[in-house]
């Protein structure tokens, strides 16, 4: 004991300094919530209202203005801004609404179980073709038509991007 201390103690009155109870032994095991499997986030993605017909609709009419737009600026030479504008405008906000709905899966998931797994390589492939509903068991023909022709007005937009008007 320092001498600190113990001028302290003959100061005070009497039981002053005395330590305080004993700490309760240990208390009542906490009950444990019952053990959930880990959510497949892929899954709760495709449930997210970020994910659907309208915003994979919006993304084709997108890239569409901006294969017009680079068709018009190729043949004739002239600058169809506001198509251009439409087209970037509807692929930028499906580029938006998709991050909103990882960001939303990501809360969701963590909320649920915070001792959530981490992302690996799988799951991160499967959630990023999940907004165009690459692997959707519940995909019908018509979403089908829609993910083809998304990817050819994709893949016409990168040349008509590189050419020049003559």
């Amino acid at each position: 004991m320092s001498s600190r201390n113990a001028r302290r103690r003959r100061r005070a009155p009497h039981g002053a300094l005395r330590p305080a109870a004993p700490p309760p032994t240990a208390a009542a095991p906490r009950s444990q919530p019952a053990s959930r499997p880990p959510h497949d986030l892929v899954a709760l993605y495709r449930q997210s209202t970020f994910v659907g017909r309208v915003p994979r609709l919006g993304l084709l009419l997108g890239l569409l203005c901006l294969d017009a737009f680079g068709l018009i600026r190729v043949t004739t030479g002239k600058q169809a801004t506001l198509l251009s504008s439409v087209g970037t405008g509807l692929t930028l906000g499906f580029i938006v609404l998709s991050w909103l709905g990882y960001l939303r899966v990501i809360y969701v998931a963590r909320r649920e179980d915070p001792d959530s797994r981490r992302m690996n390589r799988g799951s991160l492939g499967a959630l990023l073709g999940a907004p165009l509903g690459l692997g959707d068991p519940r995909a019908t023909a018509y979403d089908r038509v829609v993910f083809w022709l998304t990817v050819a007005a994709s893949a016409a937009l990168l040349p008509l991007t590189f050419l020049r008007s003559s």
